[in-house]
C-alpha cells in the first residue's frame, strides 16, 4: 500500500504547488475526485494537472504539466490511477464524490461548504469517503454478518434437524404420506416455503405438528 502511495504522488492529480497545497488540497482539482475518473484519467495521460484556483472571488483555471510524464498506454492510465487510490487509507481520505464540482461554482458559499466540510478541524475530523461512506458501510455489513451467522443459521439448523426426523419416522415405517407432510409442515412454518392449503383438506388433511418455530414476542 505505501508503494503504490508513492507512485501516486508522481501523478498530476497530485500537485501541491502554489495555491494547491496543505491539508484540503485533494478537494481543489477533479483528479481526486471518485465522481470525475475520467476526468483524473485524462490528467494521467496527458502528464497534465489541471485545477481551480480562487482569488478574491476571481477564478483562475491552473494548468502545469512540464513536470509529469505522459502515460501513453491506455490500459496503464487505470493502474496509476487506482494505485492512487491507496489516498482512501490515509487521514484525510479522499472528498466526497462531487465535492470538486461544488468548489468549481461561482457561488463562494457552496466553495466554502465543500472545503471546509472535507478540511475538518484537523486531519480526518472532516467529512470524505472514509468517514462518509466506507466507516458506516462496513458496520451494517459487520452487523449483518453478525445477525445471519448467530441468528438465523441455528433456526435453519433446527429446522433441518425436524426435516430429518421426519424422514427418518418414514423409513422407519411410519406412514410415508404422513411423515412428508410433517416435514413439510415444519417448512411453512419456518418459512421455507409457502403454505398451501391443498395439504390441509380432504380425507388425508395433514394434522398440525408442534411449532418448531414458535414466535418469540418482545
Amino acid at each position: 500500500m505505501r508503494a503504490w502511495e508513492r507512485a501516486g504522488k508522481r501523478l498530476p492529480i497530485d500537485y501541491t504547488g502554489p495555491g494547491f497545497g496543505g491539508r484540503a488540497h485533494r478537494v481543489r482539482s477533479p483528479g481526486h475526485d471518485l465522481a470525475r475518473p475520467l476526468e483524473a484519467l485524462r490528467q494521467i495521460r496527458a502528464g497534465e494537472f489541471r485545477g481551480v484556483r480562487w482569488d478574491y472571488g476571481d477564478k483562475h483555471d491552473v494548468s502545469v504539466g512540464s513536470r509529469f510524464r505522459e502515460v501513453d498506454s491506455l490500459p496503464e492510465a487505470p493502474v496509476l490511477w487506482a494505485q492512487h487510490l491507496a489516498d482512501l487509507v490515509t487521514p484525510m481520505s479522499l472528498p466526497m464524490p462531487g465535492s470538486s464540482w461544488l468548489y468549481e461554482l461561482d457561488i463562494r458559499a457552496l466553495r466554502t461548504f465543500a472545503h471546509e466540510v472535507y478540511l475538518g478541524r484537523s486531519a480526518g475530523n472532516g467529512l470524505n469517503v472514509r468517514s462518509g461512506i466506507l466507516t458506516p458501510s462496513l458496520s451494517v455489513i459487520v452487523t449483518e454478518v453478525i445477525v445471519r451467522t448467530h441468528v438465523v443459521d441455528p433456526v435453519v439448523a433446527d429446522t433441518v434437524d425436524d426435516v430429518l426426523s421426519a424422514l427418518a419416522a418414514a423409513r422407519a415405517g411410519k406412514d410415508p404420506q404422513l411423515a412428508a407432510g410433517e416435514a413439510r409442515e415444519v417448512l411453512e412454518r419456518c418459512g421455507t416455503v409457502p403454505r398451501n392449503d391443498r395439504f390441509n383438506r380432504g380425507p388425508r388433511a395433514i394434522h398440525t405438528a408442534p411449532d418448531p418455530c414458535p414466535r418469540r414476542d418482545g
